[in-house]
């Protein structure tokens, strides 16, 4: 007759098979609602050239200085608070880290799949990105379009460890890492920028806020400029 096996044993045994049998459904499942979401959305993996123009002559090397200008500002100030609209109509913004710029895109940003703002921008693409420095009082609005990209290759060759800290360890599947089906990038094609850069130096742009505040007057703290792509 052969040895019982004890009743440790069993359990542990037991246990090993159901937690196998839940790794592998939620990989089952976390592969579905990405092939899912990618149906909705594609892939928009195409290279972007990044800000453009098309205004021709002698305008051109201005707006090429503006369009300079204004990745200076960007790349100085790291949050955005980055601008949808519900169905109901209602604006919704949340702060979110604007990536290393790339050609894959404008701006770009990485997001959870499963997040709300994905529902909005598949009804909505339209975004505003608003941009604050509170060091130098300068600012930066974006108008544009948003597209999804759940393409795997364009997130792994983006990824950057320090996304996992927002994405936290669920499974063997999602953890955080450039797999994780969780993981996509919001694209932004810009449209329109509205931005001011600060033209005086930051003892003289307190000595215009603190003249403002005894006179009541408008600071002149630097000059609007925009730029239309």
């Amino acid at each position: 007759m052969p040895p019982t096996r004890r009743p440790a044993a069993a359990a542990a045994s037991t246990a090993r098979r159901v937690a196998d049998s839940h790794r592998q459904q939620a990989q089952r499942d976390a592969q579905q609602y990405a092939r899912n979401r990618q149906r909705r959305h594609g892939t928009c993996a195409a290279p972007h050239q990044g800000f453009h123009s098309n205004i021709p002559g002698d305008d051109m090397d201005e707006q090429e200085k503006r369009i300079d200008e204004l990745y200076d500002l960007i790349d100085g100030i790291e949050t955005a608070m980055f601008v949808t609209q519900r169905d109901d109509g209602h604006l919704v913004s949340r702060p979110m880290a604007t990536q290393k710029r790339n050609t894959i895109a404008d701006l770009w940003f990485v997001t959870d799949i499963e997040s709300n703002k994905i529902d909005e921008l598949d009804e909505h693409p339209r975004i505003n990105l608003s941009y604050f420095s509170t060091k130098s009082y300068e600012w930066v609005s974006v108008s544009g379009v948003a597209t999804i990209s759940t393409d795997r290759a364009t997130i792994r060759e983006v990824y950057q460890p320090d996304w996992k800290m927002w994405f936290g360890e669920v499974d063997e599947v999602r953890d955080g890492g450039p797999d994780d089906p969780r993981l996509a990038l919001i694209l932004v094609n810009a449209e329109s920028v509205l931005y001011m850069k600060r033209e005086k130096s930051k003892p003289v742009v307190l000595f215009e806020l603190l003249k403002s505040k005894i006179t009541g007057d408008r600071p002149e703290l630097g000059e609007v400029k925009s730029v239309t792509l």
